[in-house]
């Protein structure tokens, strides 16, 4: 484990590097609201619209949860993030499929 100087002497870039982004990979359309409530993190809108179009179809939904994150994984560790943290919620399928796609490529 290596140690960082206080965070006063580093740069917004080298700090912000350090950080392992969180992962909440979206698959059922009734986690919708929850995820967004606990993370208030914003949904794009393109993705929403997916998401509601296919609200009562459980497959369309995973599918368009699982190419969101793996996409968004994907871009985060190309920008520079050293990892990826998930939050599984003991449901640890989709975090190793997204895993088995990153390593793919």
């Amino acid at each position: 484990m290596r140690r960082r100087p206080p965070r006063s002497t580093q740069s917004r870039s080298s700090a912000a590097s350090d950080v392992y982004k969180r992962q909440i990979p979206l698959t059922k359309y009734s986690q919708l609201e929850r995820f967004v409530n606990l993370s208030r993190a914003s949904v794009p809108p393109a993705f929403l619209e997916q998401l509601e179009s296919n609200r009562y179809n459980p497959e369309a939904v995973y599918k368009a949860g699982m190419d969101f994150a793996i996409r968004q994984c994907r871009d985060l560790l190309m920008l520079g993030a050293p990892g990826l943290h998930f939050y599984t919620l003991n449901k640890s399928r989709a975090t190793v499929e997204i895993y088995q796609t990153l390593m793919v490529r």
